[in-house]
């Protein structure tokens, strides 16, 4: 069922794992290698859905330099970029394939990430280009 569930959230996959699914607490289990997906709908329904800490795509929030910017089209966030935690990532961790984008449920300019370590992808606030650093 979750495994159903959760390709069926991501509309365009690189790879969509038959044995993949979200634990109760945010997390991604796989059996096998991840490909990052493109992301594309939002989650509908249980705490992802409704959580203020998870992103339209059920991404857990993650604490950084980055704050709100408020959007509401993709366009909007074409002037930011990661915030500086996130400038160069660990060997574990994995972008997606959206960049800086608006998220529908959060209001702002924010940025996916996935973390192959702990299984979970995770989302923070994007910094605007003339703060960015690295």
């Amino acid at each position: 069922m979750y495994s159903q569930f959760f390709c069926a959230v991501l509309t365009l996959t690189i790879s969509c794992l038959s044995n993949a699914y979200i634990t109760n607490n945010g997390r991604m289990r796989t059996f096998g290698t991840y490909n990052v997906p493109k992301l594309g709908q939002c989650v509908i329904g249980g705490p992802y859905a409704s959580g203020p800490m998870y992103s339209c795509h059920g991404a857990t929030f993650v604490e950084t330099t980055g704050f709100f910017q408020p959007c509401t089209q993709h366009s909007q966030c074409y002037h930011a970029r990661e915030p500086t935690e996130w400038c160069r990532l660990l060997p574990h961790q994995s972008w997606t394939n959206e960049g800086c984008h608006c998220d529908q449920k959060v209001g702002s300019c924010v940025i996916e990430r996935f973390d192959n370590m702990i299984g979970q992808l995770q989302w923070t606030f994007c910094t605007p280009k003339a703060e960015f650093y690295c």
